[in-house]
């Protein structure tokens, strides 16, 4: 059983090598069929073959954890609704019994402080698990399904290797349709060129997604640098999109160049640096800020809904309304601006009529 395992193992292993040997040989002859006068970096060929060892496995483990965040997403509302003993809304109304208990019929202050301190940090307590286990397997599954990173989780550094290596394969796909284009006459060249038009859309749709490989809070300002220099190297490319039928072999040339140059800084993991300035100088990022702001009022119009529903469900006084509906505001900017959410808050209460 053992031996028949390692066979398997070894023969699947074998297949795989001779495809990712196979990918890089088309990768050398079109480079050298472009007449580039390079070779093909060490980085790119490494990518190509962790590309084929990783592409199964970091594609069924996005998969998994988008069904676990696509079936768990009705988690939230299942809680509200549940009304057996033990449920949240149980324990909330338990809570808001023993608070009212004690405010009416406890004379000594110092007594009913230190109670109302015991019910606030149950309720925070109860606010964390429920929030929690609700919120946290969709929360996670999306982003580990994306690509982003973070804490290790797992199944999250296949998908990383994965996603970051897929950039490379697409590059190098767009760069054999190029080599394939060269040269060619009549009707030949026009499907070859369309062609080149559909690999470059996988190339410059996927570098819109690179800053999510850049981690952590203090790399805050560098993940949005990249941001920005990945956005305005995908609206070159896109423009070159829109261009590729009427590119002749010396366009063809330089933009063979410049994907293989892509497909190094990709390899690299540099993704801020992925082609000269010069080449996206007159490249604008577009403007998203007003759809940012919509989304922002719609998700604090949700949120405040959602408290207002959790007031009236659990019996909790009137007045806590108009707090909710002001915390949602500032949740919902908080987590959408971070430090900026004091200067968009106007705004949002602007659009959502409050």
């Amino acid at each position: 059983m053992t031996l028949m395992l390692n066979g398997t193992l070894g023969r699947l292993a074998r297949k795989r090598r001779e495809a990712a040997d196979k990918e890089i040989n088309k990768l050398v002859e079109s480079v050298q069929r472009l007449d580039l006068n390079c070779t093909v970096p060490l980085r790119v060929r490494l990518a190509l073959r962790v590309h084929e060892r990783t592409q199964r496995r970091g594609s069924l483990i996005a998969t998994l954890h988008g069904f676990v965040a696509g079936a768990w997403w009705p988690m939230p509302i299942i809680l509200l609704l549940d009304t057996r003993p033990g449920s949240m809304r149980d324990l909330a109304g338990r809570l808001t019994s023993a608070a009212a208990h004690t405010i009416t019929h406890t004379t000594d202050p110092s007594v009913t402080v230190s109670e109302l301190l015991r019910i606030i940090l149950c309720a925070i307590f109860l606010a964390a698990f429920y929030g929690a286990i609700s919120l946290a397997p969709t929360i996670l599954g999306v982003r580990v399904g994306l690509g982003f990173a973070g804490f290790p989780t797992p199944g999250r550094k296949n998908v990383l290797i994965y996603r970051r290596s897929l950039l490379t394969y697409y590059c190098s796909d767009a760069l054999v349709a190029c080599a394939v284009a060269i040269n060619k006459r009549g009707e030949r060249r026009i499907e070859a060129l369309q062609k080149v038009g559909s690999e470059l859309r996988y190339v410059h749709t996927n570098l819109r997604t690179v800053h999510r490989f850049t981690k952590g809070f203090a790399r805050r300002g560098r993940r949005k640098s990249v941001k920005m220099h990945a956005l305005r190297v995908s609206g070159y490319l896109a423009r070159l999109e829109e261009s590729t039928e009427e590119m002749t072999d010396f366009d063809l040339k330089e933009l063979g160049r410049t994907l293989l140059h892509v497909a190094e800084k990709c390899a690299d993991g540099d993704f801020g640096n992925l082609v000269k300035e010069e080449l996206i100088a007159d490249v604008a990022v577009p403007d998203r800020e007003s759809a940012r702001l919509t989304l922002t009022a719609l998700t604090a119009i949700a949120v405040a809904a959602t408290a207002l529903y959790t007031i009236d469900a659990f019996k909790l006084p009137s007045s806590l309304e108009g707090i909710a509906v002001s915390g949602s505001v500032l949740l919902t900017a908080g987590v959408s601006y971070g430090r900026k959410a004091l200067q968009k808050i106007d705004q949002i209460r602007g659009i959502t009529g409050q």
